[in-house]
């Protein structure tokens, strides 16, 4: 109510959109998907098991993941299954629906100001606040729900995360363990598997024995139901209880929350060449307009009116030019830090992604004397509209490519690329291949490496993983499937 009569005063607009109070606003999500899965398609590995090239390392499980990420999950019977020669059984497709939940609006952290729906970073904060964790681990926490994919997944690794916020990886661990308990169940989960054991672990009466259907996912994926009861020891009783439970779960438990897209969102920050040098500005149209009505308040204080009213009014009044002043300093902060980030990555703006420099919250908070949190806090959800293309602020922060050697052997030798530099790199040599020519991981590493990028080839098939490019066995069975239908 106090927040209601604080807004009555002010007239918040975001384009032309007029912001409901926070007791007003409520929404509901009810999400649809459906998917057709076939036996063959997640296949990752030669007969052998091997695979040919030997990056399949994500085989069956990376396919079910990409399935489930997007909230599809096939329709598991348990009827048996037609064991071939050439074991090509497919499961039936069905809707997998997942209902959201019927959320509030809040206006507490300033730096999202006043939004029609309650977002994900809002809710996960307002947990926070709950639980009231001391200084230093809040900060991490509250920088980390920037950092979750549009699924809810935090994909980094734990070094990239350490590197960028400057933090011990014990804090990191004790932050994660925090988060991981928030609701909506399986939040901050790393991957699939670890989101669907999260929530499940969760589930009224669940039996932890059935767990183990979550180390077999690539069976399911491909239909081998019979195959799947026996590794697991479930009967068949056991194996569909295990499967109704598993359909019950979301994949992608962010997917509740309204949260602003590329495709739908403007961009706040705008840069522009202007000669020899980037000019920075702010997007109005995307940023929120605050209007305190001083007309209105005059006239109502000419009226007779107790004290107590009239100190009610300007208490108001007062609260109205603090969040009048906030969010323009607020926006005077998103333009230094914008500016900032462009004068560091002007070889980004010039070369494309490729050219993305090294670069870790600490970096820009120490150019501008501001706490790292607020560095944080101000790229979140934010979006840039450059000559290069519209990118998330924060995509433009990267850790220091390690944990290779450069091509003498030496660290330093790595030409000052970034992790998100080396993504775009190997992201361009996957889609300048040709179908007669697939290139492994393998094929990868050497030609990075004869660019001067040392990097292992563990750390290729990661990065690959994370960009959800398949393994090349996969790629080169689906040009032979791509052939046949043409």
């Amino acid at each position: 109510q106090a927040e209601a009569e604080k807004i009555s005063f002010v007239e918040i607009c975001v384009g032309d959109v007029r912001v409901a109070s926070p007791d007003e606003t409520e929404a509901s999500v009810n999400l649809s998907s459906e998917v057709a899965a076939s036996a063959d398609m997640g296949a990752g590995a030669s007969s052998d098991g091997s695979g040919s090239d030997g990056d399949a390392g994500a085989g069956d499980l990376a396919t079910l993941d990409d399935v489930m990420a997007r909230g599809h999950l096939g329709d598991a019977t348990l009827e048996a299954e037609d064991e071939g020669w050439r074991e090509e059984s497919r499961s039936d497709a069905t809707e997998f629906l997942s209902a959201g939940s019927e959320t509030q609006a809040t206006s507490q952290i300033i730096e999202e100001v006043v939004a029609e729906d309650e977002t994900l970073a809002d809710y996960l904060r307002m947990q926070l606040v709950d639980l009231s964790p001391e200084a230093g681990l809040r900060e991490v926490c509250l920088a980390l729900v920037g950092w979750i994919d549009e699924d809810g997944y935090l994909r980094e690794d734990d070094t990239e995360i350490c590197d960028s916020l400057d933090i011990a990886p014990a804090l990191l661990e004790d932050a994660l363990r925090l988060l991981r308990g928030l609701n909506p169940a399986g939040i901050f989960a790393r991957n699939l598997r670890d989101c669907l054991g999260l929530q499940w672990q969760r589930l009224p009466d669940h039996d932890p024995a059935q767990h183990v259907l979550l180390d077999h996912l690539d069976l399911l994926a491909r239909g081998k139901l019979d195959q799947l009861s026996e590794v697991c020891d479930l009967n068949k009783a056991e194996l569909s209880r295990a499967l109704r439970d598993l359909q019950s779960l979301n994949p992608r438990p962010a997917a509740e929350f309204t949260r602003a897209s590329v495709g739908t969102q403007a961009p706040e920050i705008l840069v522009r060449r202007d000669g020899d040098s980037w000019q920075v500005s702010l997007n109005d149209d995307a940023l929120p307009r605050i209007l305190v009505l001083e007309r209105d308040w005059e006239e109502m204080a000419k009226r007779p009116m107790s004290d107590a009213d009239r100190r009610f009014l300007a208490s108001n009044v007062q609260s109205a030019r603090w969040l009048a002043r906030a969010t323009q300093q607020r926006a005077i902060t998103m333009l230094r830090v914008a500016q900032a980030v462009v004068d560091r990555q002007n070889a980004f703006l010039r070369d494309g992604q490729r050219a993305l420099e090294p670069m870790v919250l600490r970096e820009i908070a120490d150019i501008l004397d501001l706490h790292e949190s607020t560095i944080s806090r101000t790229v979140a959800n934010k979006l840039i509209d450059t000559p290069a293309g519209i990118f998330a602020l924060k995509d433009l922060f990267s850790a220091a490519l390690s944990g290779a050697a450069g091509v003498d052997g030496s660290a330093a030798h790595n030409n000052g690329a970034s992790a998100a530099g080396v993504k775009a790199r190997i992201r361009a040599l996957i889609d300048d291949e040709t179908p007669d020519r697939i290139i492994s991981d393998d094929m990868i590493v050497e030609t990075l490496k004869g660019e001067g990028i040392g990097v292992a080839r563990r750390t290729v098939a990661k990065y690959r993983e994370s960009l959800n490019i398949p393994s090349s066995v996969i790629r080169r069975r689906a040009n032979r499937i791509h052939g046949l239908i043409k």
